[in-house]
């Protein structure tokens, strides 16, 4: 599985980072997302507990990178703004697309198919069953 940094160079050769950083103005805020003068896109924040969750930040991250921080940096919060929740779908579909999703889970069903799903894709459970949700795929853990 291909690290954000790693896609970031793939779609645009752009440099993309995370810097750890433990002071924000609030806890609602998850990070902070720029570009520096070098035209590398800088993203600072607590870094989260788990693999699965800062690869996601990461993504929401590169979301605002690409798409709206042209004009100053970028917040990345818990809000369900319009851009915050497009950083979210977007983040989804770059680390567990939908379509491959649904194919697989329709190929090998049952009752692990979620957990099965977030190892591979090295994402959380909630993503995968929101993702397959969005399919209108039961995930056979109801």
């Amino acid at each position: 599985m291909d690290s954000i940094e790693a896609i970031a160079q793939k779609l645009g050769g752009t440099r993309f980072s995370f810097a750890e950083r433990k002071h924000l103005p609030s806890s609602k805020v998850r990070a902070v997302v720029g570009w520096a003068s070098n035209q590398e896109a800088i993203m600072a924040g607590p870094k989260p507990p788990r693999l699965d969750s800062l690869r996601f930040l990461q993504a929401r991250g590169l979301f605002h990178a690409a798409c709206s921080c042209g004009r100053g940096t970028r917040l990345i919060t818990e809000a369900h703004t319009w851009d915050q929740q497009a950083a979210r779908a977007f983040a989804a579909e770059l680390l567990a697309p939908r379509a491959a999703l649904a194919s697989e889970a329709a190929l090998h069903p049952g009752d692990d198919v979620i957990e099965r799903l977030s190892t591979k894709y090295a994402v959380s459970a909630l993503l995968v069953e929101h993702q397959l949700e969005n399919a209108n795929i039961s995930s056979g853990a109801e």
